[in-house]
C-alpha cells in the first residue's frame, strides 16, 4: 500500500534535518518541522517495541542451550536466510522475537518464540554443527544451514529486473538490523543520491542495547545506498517499498540480508565489486601513469582496465551459473560506470585557457558506448550520476550558454526605479552595459567604446557602483539564473534523449534557481519553468520549497538581536583590536566561529547541521558567532532565517569589506567555510574547530575548554 506524503515532507530533499543529542552521540528523533521521512519519529520509538518483541533491553537471563544453534540458519534449496538465534532474541520473517522457552536436550530442543501477540513453536533436531532440522508449528520439517561469513551461491535462477518507478512516486523502505559486537552504539545511517540537489542525503535509525535498529529510507526509485559509513562502511542496493533485515558482525565480517526481495543484497555483498581484486581498480603505479596521459591514449588505457573488469566478472558468472539477472546487471554497469565516470572527470584535466577540448573520436567513443544507452534506474549507481553531471556540462560548452551582468542589472534597477540615478548616471551605466556588450563579441569594438569614458564618469559609475553594490550583485545573480534555467529548457531536451534523465535534469536546474539566489518565484514564472518537468514528485517539492522560500522572505527574525549593526566599525584599521570589540561581549563564554558566505557550497551544506550543533550544546555556555564573507545584505538575512540561525546565543556579523578582509588576514581565513573556537578570556584556541557535521567532535572539544 503506497503512503501518501504530507505537504511539508516534500521538503526532505531540500530541507535541513535536526536531531536530539545526548551526551555522546547522536539519538535520531527529530525535534523540526522539516523532518526527512528516513528519520526516526518521537513516535516511532515507542512502536519499534512491537517489532523488536517484548521489550527493547537485553535480557539479563540468558539461556546458555541457545549456544547449541547459535547463529544464522539458511534454506538449502532457496538459499534464503531463514533464521537466526542469538543469546537475548530469535530472527525470523523480518522480525525479532523474544524467547517465552528454550529447551534443548541432547541433539534436539524446543522453543517458543513470542514477539507481541505471536508465537512461535519450533522443534529443533542438530544433525551437526552447520545442520539443523527445524518443525514450525504443524509445518513439515525443514533443514537449514549454517552461514558461514555470507550466504552461498542461490541455486533456482531469478530473471526478475529492479524495479523502476521512473521517479513518479516516492516509497518508503524499511531497513530493520542487528548489529553484532559492534565497537559502539551509535545510531545507523543509510546514505544515498539525492537526484534533485546531486548530494548524498543520510538517514538514521537508534541502535538499541541489543544492536537492533530500524530506518526508513525514502527512495523515489531503486538505488545505490552506502550502509553505516565509518563503522560498518558497506555499500548495497535497496528497493522503494521493500522491507530488509541486515545482519552484519563486526567480529567476523559475517553479512546477510533477509527480505522478500534481499536476493539481490547478497549476491552482491558475495561478490563485492568495490574491492581491488573485481578488476576495475588500477594499482597506484597503474593510476600514476594513466594520470599523464592525454586523449585517446588515456581512453585506451581506461578502456583496458574495462575490459580486465568484465573478463573477471564473466568469469564470476560462468562459475554461479544462477546468479540473478539483476545482480549482473548492477555488476557489468558498476565495471561500465567506473570507467565512465573517470573518462569525464579527465575534463577536469583540461586547459580551459586555451579552450582545450576532448578529441572529436574521444566524445564520439563515449557518447556511443556510455552515453546512449544509459544504467536505469540511473540511480542504480553513483559513478553514472557522476558521468552524466559531466557529460551534460562539457556538452553544454558547445552551445551558447546562459550569461548574466551586473552592468545590465544595474540598468534594470535604474529603469523600475529601485536604484535612484541623476541622467548622466543613467547615461554612464548604459554606456558601461554596452561595452560589456560589444567586448563579448568584438573586443576592439568594445575596447573603442571604453576609450570614450572620460575619469569624471568612471568615477561617477563607481560611486553609483558602490552605493548600491548589494542590489547589483542580488538582481544581477537572478538575472543569471533565471538566464539558466530559460538555457537548460532548450539544452537537455536537445542533447538528453532518456525522459527520465531529462526530467531529473530540468528539476535540478530549477533546484539550482533556489539555491543560488534563495528567492521564490512569482505563480506565472513558477509554472513556466515547472511545467517542463513531468515527475510528479519533483513538481511537488519545487512547489513546496518555493512556498517555504516565500513564506521566509514574509517571516520575522525570532531574534532580530542576533544580526548584529557593524556601521560604527567602517573606521577600524587594526585586526586585533577590531575582533576584540566584536568579542567582548561574550566574555567568560566559549564562542565557535564559522567564517562562511552566500556563495560558498560547502558552508551551506554544514549550516544544514547547525540545529544539530546547537542542540549538542544548548546546556554549555557557547555563542556561535557567524562572519560573513562577500554575502549580499538581502541574501544574507535570507539565509539565516530559512536555517533558523537565530537565537539568544548566536551573532551574526556581515562586517564592512575591508573588516571583514582584516579579520581574515589576521587569522590566515583562506577557506570557507573555517571554524575556530575562542576560550573564555577571549584567546583562540584552535583554528581547525569541529564543523557542525560532527556534533560529538565539537561537544567534546567545547567540553575541554569548559574543564
Amino acid at each position: 500500500m503506497k503512503r501518501s506524503i504530507p505537504a511539508l515532507l516534500l521538503l526532505l530533499n531540500f530541507c535541513y534535518v535536526s536531531y536530539a543529542v545526548a551526551s555522546d552521540k547522536i539519538p535520531p528523533v527529530c525535534l523540526e518541522r522539516f523532518c526527512p521521512d528516513g528519520a526516526i519519529f518521537k513516535d516511532d520509538l515507542e512502536k519499534n517495541a512491537v517489532l523488536w518483541g517484548a521489550g527493547n533491553d537485553v535480557r539479563k537471563d540468558r539461556n546458555p542451550m541457545v549456544s547449541e544453534v547459535l547463529g544464522n540458519w539458511y534454506h538449502p534449496k532457496s538459499g534464503e536466510w531463514t533464521f537466526g538465534f542469538f543469546e537475548d532474541f530469535a530472527i525470523y520473517d523480518q522480525k525479532f522475537w523474544d524467547y517465552e522457552s528454550f529447551q534443548f536436550s541432547g541433539k534436539s530442543g524446543r522453543a517458543v518464540l513470542k514477539n507481541g501477540a505471536e508465537r512461535l513453536s519450533l522443534k529443533i533436531s542438530k544433525r551437526g554443527d552447520s545442520l539443523i532440522a527445524v518443525k514450525i508449528g504443524s509445518h513439515a520439517v525443514q533443514d537449514y544451514r549454517k552461514v558461514a561469513k555470507i550466504l552461498p551461491a542461490y541455486s533456482p535462477a531469478d530473471a526478475s529486473v529492479f524495479k523502476d518507478t521512473h521517479y513518479q512516486i516516492m516509497d518508503t523502505v524499511y531497513v530493520t538490523g542487528y548489529l553484532r559486537n559492534a565497537p559502539n552504539q551509535e545510531p545507523f545511517s543509510i546514505s544515498y543520491r539525492n537526484v534533485i540537489t546531486d548530494k548524498n542525503d543520510k538517514v538514521f535509525g537508534t541502535v538499541d542495547s541489543a544492536g537492533r535498529f530500524v530506518v526508513k529510507v525514502p527512495l523515489l526509485n531503486s538505488a545505490e545506498v552506502y550502509l553505516d559509513m565509518g563503522r560498518m562502511s558497506k555499500a548495497s542496493v535497496l528497493e522503494p517499498g521493500e522491507r530488509y533485515l541486515l545482519f552484519y558482525d563486526f567480529s567476523t565480517g559475517e553479512q546477510v540480508f533477509m527480505g522478500d526481495k534481499a536476493r539481490v543484497q547478497n549476491e552482491l555483498a558475495r561478490y563485492n565489486p568495490y574491492t581491488t581484486s573485481s578488476g576495475i581498480y588500477a594499482d597506484s603505479e597503474e593510476e600514476r601513469a594513466s594520470k599523464q596521459m592525454k586523449g585517446m591514449e588515456y581512453l585506451n588505457a581506461k578502456w583496458a582496465v574495462l575490459s580486465r573488469a568484465n573478463v573477471y566478472s564473466n568469469d564470476y558468472f560462468k562459475r554461479n551459473p544462477s546468479l540473478s539477472a539483476k545482480a549482473k546487471y548492477f555488476i557489468l554497469n558498476y565495471n561500465r560506470y567506473a570507467i565512465g565516470a573517470d573518462l569525464m572527470q579527465k575534463r577536469f584535466d583540461l586547459d580551459r585557457r586555451s579552450k582545450e577540448r576532448f578529441p572529436r573520436e574521444y566524445m564520439s567513443f563515449v557518447k556511443d558506448s556510455l552515453f546512449t544507452t544509459p544504467l536505469a534506474p540511473f540511480v542504480l549507481n553513483a559513478n553514472f550520476s557522476t558521468f552524466i553531471r559531466d557529460y551534460t556540462d562539457y556538452s553544454r560548452d558547445e552551445f551558447e550558454g546562459s550569461t548574466g551582468s551586473y552592468a545590465e542589472a544595474l540598468v534594470s534597477l535604474i529603469a523600475d526605479g529601485t536604484v535612484t540615478a541623476s541622467a548622466e548616471e543613467k547615461r554612464v551605466a548604459e554606456v558601461d552595459m554596452e561595452i560589456e556588450r560589444l567586448s563579448s563579441i568584438d573586443a576592439q569594438r568594445g575596447q573603442a567604446l571604453a576609450q570614450t569614458v572620460t575619469a569624471a564618469q568612471s568615477k561617477l559609475l563607481e560611486g553609483l557602483q558602490v552605493r548600491h553594490q548589494d542590489k547589483i550583485m542580488t538582481a544581477g545573480d537572478q538575472q543569471l539564473w533565471l538566464n539558466e534555467l530559460r538555457f537548460a529548457g532548450g539544452f537537455y531536451p536537445k542533447i538528453i534523449a532518456d525522459e527520465d534523465i531529462r526530467d531529473v535534469f530540468q528539476a535540478r536546474s530549477i533546484y539550482q534557481y533556489f539555491e543560488r539566489t534563495r528567492k521564490p518565484m512569482e505563480s506565472l514564472k513558477f509554472e513556466e519553468f515547472a511545467g517542463l518537468v513531468k515527475s510528479p514528485v519533483f513538481r511537488a517539492q519545487l512547489s513546496a520549497y518555493n512556498d517555504h522560500l516565500l513564506k521566509t522572505k514574509n517571516a520575522d527574525f525570532t531574534f532580530a538581536q542576533s544580526i548584529k549593526n557593524t556601521d560604527h566599525l567602517k573606521s577600524e584599521k587594526e585586526a586585533d583590536a577590531l575582533f576584540k570589540e566584536l568579542i567582548a561581549p561574550y566574555r567568560g563564554k566559549i564562542i565557535y566561529l564559522d567564517f562562511w558566505g552566500t556563495w560558498c557550497g560547502p558552508c551551506k551544506e554544514e549550516m544544514k547541521y547547525a540545529g544539530v550543533a546547537k542542540e549538542a550544546l544548548k546546556n554549555k555556555e557557547v555563542i556561535f558567532m557567524y562572519f560573513a564573507n562577500r554575502s549580499p545584505e538581502e541574501l544574507w538575512k535570507s539565509m539565516i532565517k530559512e536555517m533558523d540561525l537565530t537565537g539568544e546565543n548566536i551573532v551574526h556579523y556581515r562586517l564592512p569589506e575591508e573588516q571583514q578582509r582584516l579579520i581574515e588576514n589576521r587569522f590566515s581565513i583562506n577557506s570557507f567555510p573555517t571554524y575556530m573556537l575562542v576560550d573564555q578570556e577571549g584567546k583562540v584556541v584552535t583554528m581547525t574547530a569541529p564543523r557542525p557535521s560532527d556534533p560529538n567532535g565539537l561537544v567534546r572539544a567545547v567540553g575541554e575548554l569548559l574543564k
